[in-house]
């Protein structure tokens, strides 16, 4: 399972319930099917509760237990995928999380995988450690930004931490780690 890959993508892979239908999402996810049709052998290092179909669409239903595949998935096991609820309105999509899945760490990456020449951090909610920026120093790395938003940066925090108070206890305590850790790191441990 863990050969050699040429581009590494590190992220939550997703489900996203538009209406009463459920769809494969998350920018790993795209990315990694993009890499893969662009001739890049690829790993999927990713946190993900038991859903077959999210192997099977990067993967290939055919390929699952294939040698020769060239997505590989690394799934660190969830309580519950990273889920959000999209609603399209005349003001553009509004997106609701519902679940969050495990937080990745470096150490989740196969050795043999730390050698990629292309790393993509690819986060869309909590899920990428910090220490994944320092770890890959002679690789291409790139990160997928958040989406710009209208909305003031004090908005956009507040509909997240709204967004988290919904989630099961558990979850919220990891929301809380991951961003004391990343306000702690972007200060140097200062506070105001």
């Amino acid at each position: 399972m863990s050969a050699e890959v040429d581009y590494l993508v590190v992220g939550h892979v997703c489900v996203d319930l538009i209406g009463k239908r459920t769809v494969l999402g998350g920018s790993a996810t795209y990315a990694a099917l993009t890499a893969r049709n662009l001739g890049a052998r690829v790993g999927v290092v990713t946190s993900a509760g038991f859903e077959p179909g999210i192997v099977d669409a990067l993967v290939g239903r055919e390929n699952v237990r294939a040698a020769g595949t060239d997505i590989r998935v690394v799934r660190l096991p969830a309580q519950a995928t990273t889920r959000f609820v999209n609603e399209y309105g005349p003001e553009g999509r509004r997106q609701q999380i519902q679940a969050v899945a495990e937080l990745l760490r470096i150490e989740h990456v196969p050795p043999d995988w730390r050698g990629a020449p292309v790393v993509h951090l690819a986060p869309v909610a909590v899920d990428v450690g910090l220490e994944f920026v320092p770890a890959f120093p002679d690789a291409l790395l790139g990160v997928t930004p958040p989406k710009p938003k209208k909305q003031a940066a004090k908005g956009r925090l507040q509909l997240v931490f709204e967004s988290a108070s919904k989630l099961p206890r558990r979850q919220q305590e990891k929301v809380d780690e991951f961003v004391e850790a990343f306000v702690a790191q972007q200060t140097n441990g200062r506070t105001r």
